[in-house]
């Protein structure tokens, strides 16, 4: 057999399983509330751990259907998991992320990606009064690195209305730890508008921003 024609049938088969992964996701979607998989451990095959001791479950299906470059990030682990003893084995391995707070993404945002990543369009909106203030640029960063879109647009309208002159210092700062370029615009507009009153915070906390 030809070198060329037995790797394009080998693409080929691999194209086909991905089509046929995608499809099943697809049709689980239809018949099923990820939400209520979330809180199902029984079949989860992902772990996300941090080093404080919390852990939270997933499921590689959902992942690759709603979040493809997290789903590939776990792939490549779990690839890594098979070597050795399951080098030549067919096992579904499960994958253990450990991540370390400030490193990685915090437990409190990384629930709430996860509960996005598992909700329907009816529940979308009712996620987005849910995150706290503090996680808005961290759970933005991540989802700018996970390639979630929506997620990020929800982020900057959630952002938007929490606005204000009390929260403005702390909004700036998580901003720039993040490198959030849309919500620090937010802030610095509304520091511009409100220049007197924000003036006037700034000489009270001056420690709050550099």
């Amino acid at each position: 057999m030809d070198t060329c024609e037995g790797a394009e049938r080998v693409q080929s088969k691999k194209e086909r399983k991905t089509r046929a992964r995608s499809n099943e996701s697809n049709l689980l979607a239809k018949q099923m509330k990820y939400g209520r998989l979330l809180e199902d451990e029984v079949f989860a095959d992902v772990f996300f751990d941090w080093a404080t001791g919390q852990s939270m479950p997933a499921h590689s299906f959902v992942l690759r259907y709603r979040c493809p470059k997290l789903a590939d990030q776990i792939d490549d682990m779990r690839k890594k998991a098979q070597k050795g003893f399951f080098k030549h084995k067919k096992e579904h391995v499960p994958v253990h992320l450990n991540w370390t707070p400030g490193e990685n993404i915090s437990h409190e945002s990384m629930q709430f990606v996860l509960n996005y990543i598992y909700a329907d369009n009816e529940e979308f909106q009712k996620l987005v009064i849910v995150v706290q203030p503090q996680n808005i640029a961290e759970v933005w960063s991540w989802a700018r690195n996970w390639d979630l879109p929506r997620l990020e647009k929800l982020m900057i309208q959630r952002h938007s209305k929490v606005l204000n002159s009390n929260t403005v210092f702390e909004l700036m700062k998580q901003s720039h730890k993040y490198q959030s370029a849309p919500l620090k615009e937010q802030c610095m507009a509304f520091a511009h508008a409100n220049l007197q009153e924000f003036i006037s915070q700034k000489v009270r906390h001056p420690s709050d921003i550099s």
